[in-house]
């Protein structure tokens, strides 16, 4: 009696490959959602009205430090997870890059969401 083994439809390493990238991705979404939160709740000023122009001016480079501070942060948190997971060389290269960006963008996303702003000027027109 000769009993064919199963064969499954993916291999292990193919399933441990997929198990590596979508933690590393959960990863990701997850430093995107804190750096959005943080750049909501940070107490940077949000200027607006006549003097917003200069104001922004005057906050651009405490912002810009922020911004790389949460690009730096969030890069190192998904690299630490997809480290740990066990993505390597070019792979852990690219989701660096991408860890860094995503996190950049979402800090400066959150400073500028409608959601929040502390300003009295938000009722302007009265």
């Amino acid at each position: 009696m000769n009993n064919p083994s199963p064969t499954p439809a993916r291999s292990p390493s193919q399933v441990g490959a997929f198990r590596r990238w979508m933690l590393t991705l959960g990863a990701l979404l997850v430093v995107a959602l804190m750096m959005y939160l943080v750049g909501l709740l940070v107490p940077l000023a949000r200027p607006s009205g006549m003097y917003a122009g200069m104001g922004v001016m005057m906050l651009l480079p405490i912002l810009l430090l922020c911004m790389a501070l949460a690009a730096v942060l969030g890069a190192t948190v998904v690299a630490a997870v997809a480290w740990w997971v066990g993505v390597r060389r070019i792979g852990l290269g690219l989701v660096l890059l991408l860890a860094a960006g995503v996190s950049a963008v979402s800090f400066f996303a959150g400073f500028d969401s409608p959601w929040f702003d502390p300003s009295p000027a938000s009722s302007v027109g009265r």
